[in-house]
């Protein structure tokens, strides 16, 4: 038996076909407006890291204590990199008359494990919610 043969007692292009045709083309349009709908669901929203022992300051005395600034920039900060220091070993003295020069010399920086993020613009999104659940839930049991 050939080919030719088998589609003609088959059924070369009948109704099943056009309907797993019809289902497969509505399939595709729903998933590429599913991934698109990301871009407006979690936009990217200006976060630096959460350090403890700095959560009684400003969001800019935190950022000049404790957060790197970006290659090239005196104004912007790193997002995910904070100075690698014992934060706890400080008085809110020494926060209060920190010199960025002297205390951060070496340079060493770590990866955040926790981060804050700026609400103004934007409120809370998916991205910042997912990350806070992800730390506190399932980071934890990897």
């Amino acid at each position: 038996m050939e080919y030719e043969e088998i589609l003609k007692t088959v059924g070369e292009f009948g109704i099943y076909q056009k309907v797993i045709l019809v289902m497969l083309a509505v399939y595709a349009g729903l998933q590429g407006v599913n991934t698109n709908m990301w871009n407006f669901l979690s936009p990217h929203q200006p976060h630096w890291c959460h350090i403890e022992q700095l959560q009684n300051f400003t969001e800019d005395q935190q950022k000049y204590i404790a957060i790197p600034y970006k290659k090239g920039s005196t104004t912007e900060y790193e997002q995910c990199k904070m100075f690698n220091l014992t934060w706890s070993s400080y008085s809110r003295g020494e926060y209060e008359s920190w010199n960025r020069t002297v205390m951060t010399a070496d340079g060493n920086t770590v990866g955040c494990r926790k981060w804050l993020y700026d609400y103004t613009t934007l409120g809370e999104t998916i991205r910042s919610e997912v990350s806070e659940f992800y730390l506190n839930h399932v980071m934890w049991y990897a």
